[in-house]
């Protein structure tokens, strides 16, 4: 897909950012203020044009859309369905050369690493020990609600939820776990 966007951006201009390198703004006038930096969009690189672009974007008033995007749980995410870039980048300049920075978003919540760390504890008992019976039979059934559950909420990003339910994760049954605990540590 490609668009083409029209913006009016001065030819000259002046990105104004904080000491810290957050882009707040830009002014067509030098501004008295130390912490500019100067853009010439005829000899700009392609970094200084990205970054006076944001700046001249930032008071533009823009009105989201969203659609529904059902959960695993029933539950509604409003997924935004036009983005501005500067939800995605963020710009700064630093030591007085621009930048884009990603936003990057941790996809990991506390329940996906509660279920991970009891998967991987009884694994390595799985990957060491032989098991038999109805020993066996509890460590399988136990295998598979864990990666069952894991496969459903892979997708369960923390920003789509209000809070995921930490009751739904599988639990180790008890007898599994005296079973286990009177064997030798295979990580040791």
């Amino acid at each position: 897909m490609k668009k083409t966007i029209t913006l009016n951006v001065p030819n000259e201009l002046w990105v104004l950012h904080t000491n810290e390198g957050n882009v707040i703004g830009f002014s067509e006038q030098e501004p008295e203020d130390s912490n500019k930096m100067k853009v010439d969009i005829a000899a700009a690189t392609p970094e200084e044009i990205a970054v006076a672009i944001f700046a001249v974007s930032m008071g533009a008033t823009h009105e989201y859309t969203f659609e529904d995007e059902t959960n695993y749980d029933g539950s509604v995410h409003k997924k935004i369905t036009n983005p501005r870039v500067s939800d995605y980048f963020r710009p700064v300049v630093l030591a007085g050369k621009p930048q884009l920075d990603t936003f990057v978003k941790d996809p990991n919540h506390a329940n996906m690493e509660k279920a991970v760390a009891r998967k991987k504890y009884v694994e390595k008992y799985l990957n060491t020990y032989s098991f038999e019976g109805e020993e066996q039979t509890q460590l399988n059934a136990f295998m598979t609600s864990i990666n069952a559950y894991i496969d459903t909420i892979k997708t369960a990003y923390p920003w789509k939820f209000v809070s995921v339910n930490e009751a739904e994760i599988p639990k180790i049954p008890v007898s599994v776990v005296k079973l286990l605990n009177q064997l030798p540590d295979p990580s040791l």
